[in-house]
């Protein structure tokens, strides 16, 4: 977005925004001396969760009160959050002249994550058996993961592979390995149990 708009582009998180009160003020410092700008937040959450269930509620105001606050909006800058709990939001945050437009990216599903693991299984240098194929890759970690879930556990495989192959010298990325991989990753019971719970 920023390369197409031919915007500066600033990236920090939540949780940096909370662990140094004054990275607030750093950041659209800068932001306003570089500015058209983009202020990316990743982790929105940590600093931008419900006040009146959070400890960090000044924190949150002086951001809202920084993008928006009784001297009008800065022009040219444009603030995105990123998050995996929109939920948790305060809804001040939400409102129109904030974070008033919003995207959801929803898990790839079936086909979208046998196709991600095709291509990752495709472009790495490490080899898999040839009796595991991406679709039996998906039925070991689940078509309810995320393409980042989904990375970590192939990679983690194949770490798991090269510890492994150290000792029985099959240097090929196994179903053991994957399934030991989505255990370490996604805990036993992949994610899923936990976020129905939730």
């Amino acid at each position: 977005m920023a390369k197409a708009t031919d915007y500066a582009f600033l990236s920090t998180t939540g949780n940096d925004l909370l662990s140094n009160t004054k990275e607030i003020d750093r950041i659209l410092t800068e932001a306003k001396d570089i500015r058209p700008c983009i202020i990316f937040i990743d982790e929105a959450d940590d600093i931008l969760a419900k006040r009146k269930h959070s400890n960090v509620g000044s924190v949150t105001n002086k951001l809202l009160t920084a993008m928006n606050g009784a001297a009008g909006k800065i022009k040219h800058i444009v603030y995105i959050a990123a998050t995996n709990h929109p939920d948790h939001i305060d809804p001040a945050a939400l409102r129109g002249g904030r974070f008033s437009e919003k995207l959801f990216f929803p898990l790839p599903g079936l086909i979208g994550l046998t196709t991600f693991i095709q291509q990752w299984t495709i472009e790495t240098k490490a080899h898999f058996s040839e009796d595991i194929t991406p679709e039996q890759i998906v039925s070991i970690i689940g078509d309810q993961v995320s393409i980042a879930d989904a990375a970590a556990v192939l990679q983690e495989a194949v770490n798991h592979m090269i510890g492994r192959s150290s000792r029985d010298g099959v240097a090929k990325v196994m179903q053991q390995d994957v399934h030991e991989a989505r255990s370490t990753i996604l805990g036993p019971n992949g994610g899923v149990e936990k976020l129905v719970e939730e």
